[in-house]
Parts: structure tokens; C-alpha cells; sequence
């Protein structure tokens, strides 16, 4: 009996002609589980890094912002 080639046949479907696929060496014996479908508790999310860089990034412009408590006092009082 030849196996290198075998037909398939389920209910209303045409018949097919089917070849053994072997498994390369890259792949791996352990499927990666998703943290969300375990029981651990994430530590992070996306949506949470992504908060806290705009924030960053909001009080940074913030800080590089002009001072204007000074603007007045340079000399001049022809304001």
C-alpha cells in the first residue's frame, strides 16, 4: 500500500489527492500560549504603554515650553 499519496473523501466534497507533509526542523514541539488565556496576571497591556508614553512625552513638551514669567522684566517697560 502506497502512503506517500492518499485520497480524501468527506461527505458532499469531491474527492482529493493528498501528499505527506513532513514537519521541518524550525518548527517547535511547544505551542506559545497567549498570557491572556493563562492564569497569569499581565503585567502591562498595549493600550497602558501607550498612555504612559504620550504622558511622558506631553510633560516633556511642557517642560521645554517657554517661560514667559521673565518676559517683562529684561529691561524694558515699554510694554
Amino acid at each position: 500500500m502506497n502512503t506517500e499519496t492518499i485520497k480524501v473523501v468527506y461527505q458532499d466534497m469531491k474527492p482529493i489527492m493528498v501528499h505527506r507533509v513532513s514537519i521541518g526542523a524550525f518548527c517547535d514541539k511547544t505551542v506559545d500560549v497567549p498570557v491572556g488565556m493563562t492564569d497569569k496576571i499581565p503585567e502591562t497591556s498595549r493600550f497602558l504603554d501607550a498612555l504612559e508614553k504620550k504622558y511622558k512625552e506631553d510633560h516633556r513638551l511642557i517642560a521645554n515650553a517657554l517661560s514667559f514669567g521673565d518676559y517683562g522684566k529684561a529691561g524694558g517697560s515699554h510694554v
